[in-house]
C-alpha cells in the first residue's frame, strides 16, 4: 500500500489540547487496525511529543501553535509533531533512569517515545520537529478481534 493522504491538525499551546490529540491519534490508529496494546503505547509516545511541544516548545503561549501530521506510508504509521520552539540539546538531557532523577515528576517523555515508537527522529531546523513511526505490519487486530 502506498502513502495515504496526510491528515494535519493544528492546536494552540494549551494543556487541554493534549488529550484531544491523544484521542485523535488513538482513533486514527484504530482505523488502521493497530492492536489495542501497541496502539495505546504508541498513543502515549504521541502524547509525550505533543506535551513537550506545548510545554517546552511553545512555553504554554496560547498564541503559538503545534502542528500534528498523521500519515500512513506503506505499512507504517507516521505522526509528526512540530512546534515553534528553538529546540534543545538531546545530549544535555538528564538521564531519567539515574537514581537522582527517579522521583522527579517529569523528564521521561523522550524515554517513553523511544520505548513505544519503532523510530523517533528530531529535527531542529525552523522549530522543533519530532517524527514518530510505528509499523502496522505486526500486532494488528484480526477480523475477529474486538477492542
Amino acid at each position: 500500500m502506498a502513502s495515504e493522504p496526510q491528515v494535519v491538525v493544528r492546536i494552540s499551546a494549551r494543556l487541554e489540547e493534549i488529550d484531544l490529540v491523544a484521542r485523535l491519534a488513538g482513533s486514527w490508529l484504530s482505523f488502521h487496525r493497530l492492536g489495542v496494546e501497541p496502539r495505546d503505547n504508541f498513543v502515549l509516545a504521541v502524547r509525550e511529543a505533543v506535551a513537550n511541544a506545548v510545554k517546552h516548545g511553545c512555553a504554554l503561549d496560547q498564541a503559538r501553535g503545534v502542528e500534528i501530521a498523521f500519515e500512513r506510508r506503506n505499512n507504517d504509521a507516521e505522526i509528526r509533531v512540530k512546534d515553534e520552539g528553538g529546540g534543545f540539546d538531546l545530549e544535555a538531557l538528564p538521564d531519567p533512569l539515574s537514581p537522582e532523577n527517579l522521583l522527579r515528576p517529569s523528564g521521561r517523555g523522550i524515554l517513553l517515545m523511544r520505548a513505544y515508537a519503532d523510530e523517533v527522529a528530531f529535527d531542529f531546523s525552523g522549530g522543533t520537529r519530532v517524527l514518530l513511526r510505528k509499523s502496522l505490519r505486526g500486532e494488528r487486530l484480526g477480523s475477529d478481534e474486538e477492542e
